[in-house]
């Protein structure tokens, strides 16, 4: 009779341990298809970032374009540009001197 619980005990235990097993192998199955998932995930990301940085870089060459073309810009050599005096440093006021006496 100890024999017969005792068999019963062990094939408890290992149906127990078989289907912990099995929940474990649906997990790593899972777990791989999603390293492929996210893989392919990133994958995307990584094509959409691109996307993104070659339509800003569009957009940056046009504004380059936009910013030469502005008449504001000088486009002249640096020896051919004239000096301008900074007039916050300059005073324009005449000088008073007081000839008096006294």
């Amino acid at each position: 009779m100890i024999e017969r619980e005792s068999q019963v005990k062990d094939s408890r235990i290992a149906r127990e341990r078989n289907r912990k097993l099995s929940k474990y192998s649906t997990n790593v199955e899972y777990s791989t298809n999603s390293k492929v998932v996210i893989a392919q995930i990133a994958q995307s990301i990584t094509i959409a970032q691109r996307c993104v940085d070659t339509v800003c870089g569009r957009v940056d060459t046009v504004c380059g374009h936009v910013d030469t073309v502005c008449g504001c810009v000088d486009t002249r050599p640096s020896i051919q540009k004239t000096f301008l005096v900074k007039w916050d440093s300059v005073s324009t006021h005449s000088v008073v001197v007081s000839t008096h006496s006294g």
